[in-house]
């Protein structure tokens, strides 16, 4: 596979958390990760329980995933900027709080957002790291308020 800097990796669920974020999201994905290098092997920058962190892309072999690409090419200035972004955002806290606003938006339908701007949530990183880039995958929600199934029905990406 032919990965670039800036592929969003959508990540099959394995176990019960991930289980159940995929089922009340209504996804076949429970997770998001950005391609950092594309050296061998491949690494990612993950938000994880514990932060954001980079790691080899292989680390979710045994979950599968997908991986989805802008539409529209990003140039050598761009894969720069999502460099340096990452390189900025390592050991970024996880936003627990943010797990609240998910549960009000799927179950009660409540657009209420709890958000630190100082912590992520996987899909929040991703949806935070383009919109640095003046890109925004989804519109419809602000403050990165998205989960792994809105940035996967972007008009603005394809599966590749």
């Amino acid at each position: 596979m032919n990965l670039k800097v800036g592929d969003i990796v959508f990540i099959k669920p394995k176990g019960f958390i991930s289980t159940l974020i995929a089922k009340l999201t209504k996804s076949e994905y429970s997770h998001v990760a950005i391609i950092y290098s594309t050296n061998n092997p491949p690494s990612i920058l993950d938000a994880t329980w514990e932060g954001t962190k980079i790691r080899p892309l292989s680390y979710y072999d045994d979950r599968g995933y997908d991986i989805y690409r802008l539409k529209e090419e990003l140039n050598n200035f761009d894969e720069f900027l999502i460099r340096n972004w990452i390189l900025n955002n390592i050991d970024v806290k996880y936003d627990y709080i943010q797990l609240v606003s998910f549960l009000n938006r799927i179950i009660f339908h409540v657009n209420k957002i709890f958000n630190n701007p100082d912590k992520f949530v996987c899909s929040e990183m991703v949806d935070r790291l383009y919109k640095h880039l003046g890109i925004d995958l989804v519109p419809q929600y602000k403050d990165g308020n998205v989960t792994p199934e809105d940035l996967k029905n972007s008009p603005l990406l394809i599966k590749i």
